[in-house]
């Protein structure tokens, strides 16, 4: 597995708890029948979540699975629940401690961890060991301080990221171009929960070789679409190549696959006005105005105004006649 970059001082600041990455957040809740949830512990703090909801919707989940009698027995238990209102996913440990205050003897509580929805759920299986270590802690102690636990969180996390990066980079050896930058981009994704600038832009800059040999080899496929008349799919490939460079954010790759994007469209463009003049030819003016139409559109995806003027000019000259005013008298009539 590839090396972690290591953070500077400055980069470890998320574990003062104001400028931790809001993209994972932990939080331990107890559940009693009477007052409803109760949070224990959260980090970091989240104004965007309403954990007392939250915690509600998965304790209703539980009560759906265990029932509500007296003696239901709420054995430790692993749940993941979507909570698409929130955007995100909650993996979930559930446990219970004994208690003679509440019915049944013991009382249930929760340590969740909040995750984007985009998250890919099997792999949340990283923070089982984490979550168990909570777990054992709260129900021995009666008390937990998670902010303990999140250097562990975000460690997870990390490891999780350079394994997946290793696997693109492998892929990438292998020529699987489009696996490889998928799996490079679920890498980038955690990363940047994370905020390890280091790792994130070491991994923006493999991404990147991955994009560049991805995109050279559709683009590659984009003259045989265009032999066979596919201008469509052609013009796929290359909005995709653009697309993936600006993932990258890398300047001169844009400019490239942008400026190919725009000498795509010329030649669309002329290929057009070759069909224009022979529907002009046979004097088929119907053709000749849906084809100028469809050159004005192309003209207008590359933004370039003279090309623009040009066109419009050319189009408006084979617009229908206005129906003189005799015949729209009669026509109203």
């Amino acid at each position: 597995m590839g090396a972690i970059p290591p953070r500077t001082r400055v980069e470890n600041c998320w574990m003062d708890g104001k400028t931790v990455s809001s993209g994972i957040t932990t939080f331990l809740a107890e559940w009693d029948e009477s007052t409803g949830p109760k949070i224990i512990d959260s980090y970091p703090a989240s104004k965007k979540m309403d954990l007392e909801d939250i915690t509600m919707q998965i304790f209703t989940g539980f009560q759906t699975v265990f029932g509500t009698s007296d003696d239901v027995a709420f054995d430790r238990t692993n749940l993941v629940l979507p909570l698409k209102s929130y955007k995100v996913t909650a993996k979930i440990l559930l446990d219970s401690y004994r208690s003679k205050q509440v019915r049944g003897g013991r009382l249930p509580f929760i340590v969740a961890f909040l995750v984007p929805i985009k998250f890919f759920e099997r792999e949340l299986h990283v923070y089982n060991g984490i979550q168990e270590r909570i777990v054992d802690q709260y129900a021995k102690a009666k008390a937990i301080d998670l902010k303990s636990y999140f250097e562990d969180v975000v460690a997870e996390t990390e490891k999780l990221a350079m394994k997946t990066r290793d696997k693109a980079e492998s892929l990438l050896k292998k020529k699987e171009y489009w696996k490889s930058v998928e799996e490079f981009r679920t890498s980038l994704f955690l990363l940047k929960l994370t905020r390890n600038a280091p790792a994130i832009e070491e991994t923006l800059k493999k991404m990147e070789a991955a994009i560049t040999k991805f995109s050279k080899e559709i683009l590659d496929e984009v003259g045989k679409k265009i032999k066979s008349g596919n201008w469509k799919e052609a013009e796929k490939d290359h909005l995709l190549a653009v697309r993936l460079a600006k993932e990258v954010k890398n300047e001169k790759i844009i400019a490239l696959y942008t400026g190919r994007l725009h000498d795509f469209y010329t030649s669309w463009i002329k290929a057009l006005e070759r069909e224009s003049k022979v529907a002009l030819k046979c004097k088929d003016m119907e053709a000749v105005r849906d084809v100028q139409d469809r050159i004005v559109k192309l003209a207008q995806k590359t933004k370039d105004e003279k090309l623009i003027r040009k066109h419009e000019k050319e189009r408006d000259k084979h617009a229908p006649p206005e129906p003189d005013e005799e015949e729209s008298l009669y026509e109203e009539e």
